[in-house]
């Protein structure tokens, strides 16, 4: 069963060392999203922002990070299943329960994440879920958005 679980002291080695490179080598940038080491460094220092590791019952696959930044708005911020994982409908049910998670606790009236735009597998996947394409480039990243 797909959950969500807080990063811990019993876990964050383990995240850290999850990757979407093919080689399987974790690094501080990755080729669509930033390393989950780096992720969680900057959650510490942005209060409103959340880490959470993906299991599969007892097995990490993935991570996330999301929560709420200085204007009020919820973002996905970073959303990875390793490299191992992928193409097995992990990030599907997986992300579904970010959205819902992020509903329970924020009662937002939007959520937003951004992506590579050469990232066509992320796009379609977000797509999938409801998100359409604001066609708004922010740092370099394309922004879709999602309604309630």
């Amino acid at each position: 069963m797909i959950q969500l679980k807080e990063i811990n002291k019993d876990n964050v080695v383990k995240a850290c060392f999850l990757t979407t490179n093919k080689d399987g080598k974790a690094t501080a940038n990755e080729e669509f999203v930033a390393g989950n080491a780096l992720s969680i460094a900057q959650s510490k220092y942005e209060p409103n922002t959340l880490v959470k590791a993906i299991y599969d019952d007892e097995t990490m696959v993935g991570f996330a990070m999301y929560g709420i930044d200085e204007h009020d708005e919820c973002w996905i911020i970073r959303f990875m299943i390793d490299h191992k994982f992928q193409g097995k409908g992990y990030g599907k049910n997986a992300f579904q329960l970010i959205v819902d998670d992020m509903i329970n606790l924020y009662h937002p009236k939007e959520i937003k994440i951004s992506i590579e735009p050469e990232n066509a597998l992320a796009k379609k996947l977000y797509e999938k879920a409801g998100f359409v394409d604001t066609k708004i480039i922010e740092d370099d990243e394309l922004v879709l958005l999602y309604t309630l």
